[in-house]
């Protein structure tokens, strides 16, 4: 490479650096000032009044060239002034054996049109593992936790720190921040997102970044070993190595956890496992980030920059115009505008709607679907219970072309994982008798409304309160319905009224009953369901007996049970048993190699029968289940 690319290749990427500074600024203003200047500031310096001071701190710290960057040396007053600090207070002041942070970066949808009123930081510190001894890496561990505690009580947005070797980065061997693995290893699949999504905060740039020349000939090794010989002349890089191509089974490691992923909060991962497909379908299988490199330094010091999250996109609706039909793409469209929370032909729009809108030229959404996704925070429950219904059956669809890719794949080696995530679809999906169906929620947080109980023919109906007529849960148990409800955490107690009715159910035993349930199952997260479990028999895990909950205080017998049980998959089920035989029996065949499983046991307290059904009912579970049962 030509002294001369490598110049303009360095100048290019510190206007697109720039950039993604300015797209943050705008979208994070108050953010964004801390995480790209106060930050490295914090990390640099050591004062008592300051967030960060390590007392009797032997080798203090400093991210590289921090002392020359001139966006942080004209904000010096300003902290100062923040922390109290007098004249000449927060300067810089390094000896020789100061331990230097080659470089801060952020990862992910910081900066780019993903990122939401939700996203977090993280932010990845790069050091020379061997110039730090024991004690200096504990110190920076130290300072770094102390940092992270006062921006937890400062800021909304959550930052988190990464401390990573160099040559750890440079293996693809990132320890603790590989915290979205599962299945198969993803390092380079790691490795990628950040050589494509991060920004320099401060310190050195990584080399990789201006690899490139017009004729598609830079070699990263040559370039590497000129650049270590000097005659670049320039100090201002940091070799993290170089990242040519990402082994296939990666992809499908990561696929299986998008899935995982997908099954509790399907927008957040359709995206990402679309993206995936089409890196694993797709007859192109140079990295993501190469291309995007290639897109950014060939616009040149002055061109107009994409940021990755724009990048992705256009790539992806590319792809699905090619090879998922017509429907596919325009639900995919607006999956993507809810995801990326746009705001088109609103007050509301600003940046993000400015660096999309040549993609959405390209892959226009018609102005009454705009209209429609514009009020997305005001539709009604079943309304989005159904978008996250649709949004899983696209990814069903992916499963089934990532899952036969796979089996035609000689390499694979984890073809279980992939059929361990069929299994949890499975449990997902798959109705089974007595099961508690779930629903599939868009977001984490549904729009949800007060819900109303009536009892009408000997049916029990949950409705929101903004409409009778839709029907979220029916059924003639009401057990059932308020199981339902808790287990796809629509419950929330005082939000719940009950018209008045001739059964002797009230308000306030289901406000009771609804407590235990909750306690002792939790809410449905199949998510969190170990992979091992769908690789074993099933089990139960717990269980709850209820007395005769419907029937009137004064005739409350020993006769009629409702069992509500959990298995080892995430799934909840609910029988009823009209006979102290008839439960012992179900108990005695299905619990004995769970004697260790969580039990409860429900009465209403205001039953007259109270202390004696609650002996007798615990006595005959002990005969049938050999278990030990604790008071409610």
């Amino acid at each position: 490479m030509h002294l001369k690319t490598f110049q303009q290749n360095k100048q290019t990427f510190l206007a697109y650096n720039h950039f993604r500074k300015r797209i943050l600024s705008k979208l994070s203003p108050r953010e964004a000032e801390v995480i790209l200047y106060l930050v490295p500031w914090l990390l640099s310096v050591n004062e008592p009044a300051v967030p960060g001071y390590l007392p009797g701190l032997k080798r203090p710290f400093k991210v590289h060239g921090i002392e020359s960057d001139p966006e942080i040396k004209k904000r010096i007053p300003v902290f100062r002034n923040r922390f109290g600090l007098g004249e000449g207070g927060g300067a810089f002041a390094f000896g020789s054996r100061v331990c230097v942070i080659e470089g801060l970066y952020t990862m992910g949808s910081l900066g780019t049109v993903h990122q939401t009123a939700v996203s977090d930081c993280d932010l990845w510190l790069c050091i020379d593992a061997k110039t730090f001894d024991g004690h200096c890496r504990n110190d920076l561990v130290k300072k770094v936790n102390l940092v992270k505690d006062w921006l937890d009580a400062f800021l909304r947005m959550q930052v988190y720190f990464f401390i990573n070797d160099r040559e750890g980065i440079r293996d693809c061997a990132f320890g603790a921040v590989d915290y979205e693995g599962s299945g198969s290893l993803q390092r380079g699949i790691l490795k990628e997102e950040f050589y494509r999504t991060m920004i320099v905060v401060a310190g050195k740039i990584p080399l990789w970044w201006v690899c490139r020349d017009e004729d598609g000939r830079a070699d990263y090794g040559r370039l590497l070993a000129v650049f270590k010989s000097g005659e670049l002349g320039d100090y201002d890089f940091n070799d993290l190595g170089d990242l040519t191509a990402v082994e296939r089974e990666e992809f499908f490691g990561a696929a299986v956890w998008q899935f995982n992923k997908a099954l509790v909060h399907p927008l957040k991962s359709i995206i990402k496992m679309l993206t995936l497909e089409m890196l694993i379908l797709s007859p192109r299988h140079e990295p993501l980030c190469r291309r995007f490199r290639d897109r950014v330094l060939g616009a040149g010091k002055g061109g107009a920059f994409q940021d990755p999250g724009t990048f992705t996109m256009k790539a992806l609706l590319d792809y699905l115009k090619e090879n998922r039909g017509e429907e596919t793409l325009e639900f995919v469209k607006q999956c993507y505008y809810l995801r990326c929370d746009l705001k088109l032909y609103t007050k509301k729009a600003g940046v993000k709607e400015e660096l999309l809108a040549g993609v959405l030229k390209e892959h226009p959404l018609g102005m009454s679907v705009v209209d429609d996704l514009n009020g997305f925070a005001s539709w009604p429950l079943h309304r989005q219970i159904e978008l996250g219904s649709r949004i899983l059956g696209v990814m069903m669809e992916s499963y089934r072309r990532i899952r036969d890719e796979w089996r035609e794949t000689p390499t694979a080696a984890k073809m279980d994982d992939m059929e361990v995530i069929g299994q949890k679809l499975f449990s997902c999906l798959k109705k089974r008798p007595h099961k508690i169906p779930i629903i599939h929620k868009p977001l984490e947080n549904l729009n949800l409304p007060a819900l109303t109980l009536s009892y009408e023919g000997g049916r029990w109906i949950v409705s929101p309160d903004y409409d009778p007529a839709v029907r979220i849960v029916e059924s003639g148990d009401v057990i059932y319905c308020l199981a339902y409800l808790i287990w796809n955490d629509l419950y929330r107690p005082g939000h719940l009224r009950m018209i008045p009715n001739a059964t002797s159910v009230t308000l306030q035993e289901i406000v009771n009953l609804a407590k235990v349930i909750e306690g002792l199952f939790g809410k449905m997260d199949v998510s969190a369901v170990d992979f091992e479990n769908f690789r074993r028999d099933e089990t139960l895990e717990r269980l709850l007996v209820i007395v005769s909950f419907e029937e009137a205080h004064d005739r409350k017998a020993l006769n009629k049970f409702c069992l509500l049980f959990s298995n080892n998959r995430g799934e909840l089920f609910l029988r009823r048993f009209q006979s102290t035989a008839a439960l012992v029996a179900f108990l005695s065949e299905r619990v004995p190699k769970n004697r260790f499983a969580d039990i409860g046991l429900y009465v209403q307290r205001n039953c007259l029968q109270y202390e004696k059904i609650v002996a007798r009912t615990k006595k005959l579970l002990r005969a049938a289940i050999m278990a030990d049962l604790g008071e409610d």
